[in-house]
């Protein structure tokens, strides 16, 4: 248990050091750039934040992979094997679905167009891999399942997408 409390340490620190260094750089950045460094800036948006942001969601990415692995691992040591389980493969799946629904929460809840273009992409590598490789692997009523968690969060994900994030003008009753 000691090694997953120290997994848990190694990636989440970092991870919220980020954040917390977008946060802070986000306002100030832009402002206090120096003369030769405004063509590096492409409309002037903060690239330091973004790619602080950018780093927290990689990390905790990494993360959630090794705790699964970790977590399927038969020794007291992580040790990261090439050849998975589908119970392994699938737990895999819906941790990276689960971990891009809530950065669309999250780029939700800030405006952000950047984190919701996150979840929206690792939502689609999501997809591709239980549609390409982890569905191969069932068999029966698992594929089935597997399946019907697909479409019931992808109709979730759509409608969460439709209401927050490609709202168009509302129109008032005359």
């Amino acid at each position: 248990m000691a090694g997953r409390q120290l997994l848990a340490y190694t990636y989440l620190v970092p991870a919220a050091a980020m954040v917390y260094a977008a946060t802070q750089l986000h306002p100030f950045e832009v402002a206090r750039l120096r003369d030769w460094e405004r063509p590096l800036y492409v409309r002037s948006r903060a690239l330091g934040a973004a790619a602080a942001g950018l780093g927290a969601l990689v990390v905790v990415f990494v993360w959630i992979n090794l705790a699964i692995a970790d977590w399927y691992s038969s020794s007291d040591v992580l040790h990261l094997a090439i050849t998975r389980t589908p119970a392994e493969n699938l737990t895999t799946s819906i941790a990276w679905a689960l971990y891009a629904i809530g950065i669309l929460a999250l780029g939700v809840r800030l405006a952000s167009g950047g984190l919701r273009w996150a979840s929206l992409v690792l939502l689609m590598v999501t997809i591709v891999k239980i549609f390409l490789y982890d569905l191969g692997e069932l068999r029966d009523l698992y594929r089935v399942g597997a399946l019907l968690g697909l479409a019931i969060s992808l109709i979730v994900v759509s409608l969460v997408y439709q209401r927050f994030v490609f709202r168009g003008p509302t129109e008032e009753a005359g």
